[in-house]
């Protein structure tokens, strides 16, 4: 996971996937007139994300579903509902090890209901890496 300084958001890339970063190397302690502040912090713990799409929206979006499903918010609806989604290697009443195929139905906060499809699980590494860098006159 890597946060830029001004974003409000944290980007999720995996260093060693990445043929941009694959030489990735620690700057110097000060470049040009600029001193660089290096924090490496450790995740011990980070649930499974998955990658949802929802009908009639254009957005990919990336969530740690369990406090939804666990608030009542979420909810994984009946394979009958969706057999059409199966994978086509998956038999129905086969049960899978991921949520990856299945059709999921969030209710949002105004009580909007939105149906979903898992189309992906983000690999689950027991410690991630976080880079911060605070660069500073």
């Amino acid at each position: 996971m890597v946060k830029y300084d001004g974003f409000d958001c944290v980007y999720g890339i995996e260093l060693f996937k990445d043929n941009r970063v694959s030489n990735l190397q620690v700057l110097a302690e000060k470049v040009g007139e600029h001193v660089v502040v290096h924090l490496f912090l450790y995740s011990p713990i980070m649930t499974h994300w998955y990658y949802i799409t929802y009908e009639k929206d254009p957005v990919l979006y990336m969530y740690q579903l369990w406090d939804d499903y666990k608030d009542g918010d979420l909810r994984v609806l009946p394979e009958s509902e969706n057999k059409h989604l199966l994978p086509a290697d998956r038999k129905p009443g086969e049960e899978p090890e991921s949520l990856v195929g299945k059709q999921v139905e969030y209710v949002t906060d105004n009580g909007l209901k939105r149906t979903g499809l898992v189309i992906y699980q983000v690999p689950y590494h027991p410690k991630e890496t976080y880079f911060k860098w605070n660069i500073s006159q």
